[in-house]
């Protein structure tokens, strides 16, 4: 079974910014590995950790770490209908977007 994506916003952060695992990684004192373990949802940060990722690219840790409730029911039923990974990272991209412009308007 594949592991969930557990932070759908720091990847949305690394795609809007252009950002690779690497730099972030170096910026945040890990190694790729350790943004890429993150990044699949193999490996949840320590309180610390999430507050170097945040600063690095200079937004509150609460909101980079914590899945809206929208977010999480969509997950799951993504998950439900069978989605990988990678439609499911898609498709909580694009809902973080449309909650953004929705804030935006």
């Amino acid at each position: 079974m594949a592991a969930p994506l557990l932070y759908p916003r720091l990847v949305g952060l690394l795609a809007e910014r252009e950002l690779s695992q690497g730099a972030l990684a170096r910026a945040a004192g890990v190694t790729p590995y350790t943004i890429s373990l993150i990044v699949r949802g193999r490996l949840r940060p320590s309180p610390s950790l999430k507050a170097r990722i945040a600063a690095v690219l200079d937004v509150d840790v609460a909101w980079l770490f914590t899945l809206s409730p929208a977010v999480q029911e969509l997950m799951a039923l993504a998950r439900e209908r069978g989605l990988g990974d990678d439609e499911v990272a898609m498709l909580t991209i694009l809902d973080l977007a449309v909650d953004d412009a929705q804030v935006s308007a």
